[in-house]
């Protein structure tokens, strides 16, 4: 059996070490996920806009598009230079 010394000096800490890990990936694939989902979404009313003859609301749903591509950008940045912190 193991002893309480090796339990909380080695195993709890790997553990946490490693899944704490894993919920950086999971979070940031999910926003990703969001992210990419929104940016079709917005893609999709910039066609039916340009279809309408609406160009003006078209030019700024893809700046909108292009906003949010920066927003992934800026949290992965975010993210990782709060890993680097710790």
């Amino acid at each position: 059996t193991m002893d309480l010394k090796t339990l909380f000096s080695e195993t709890l800490p790997a553990y946490y070490n490693a899944a704490s890990k894993k919920e950086t990936h999971v979070y940031l694939s999910n926003v990703n996920t969001v992210i990419e989902e929104a940016k079709e979404r917005i893609n999709q009313h910039k066609i039916e806009s340009i279809l309408k003859g609406n160009n003006d609301v078209a030019d700024g749903l893809e700046i909108a598009k292009r906003e949010l591509a920066f927003v992934s950008s800026e949290i992965l940045l975010k993210q990782l230079k709060s890993i680097g912190d710790e």
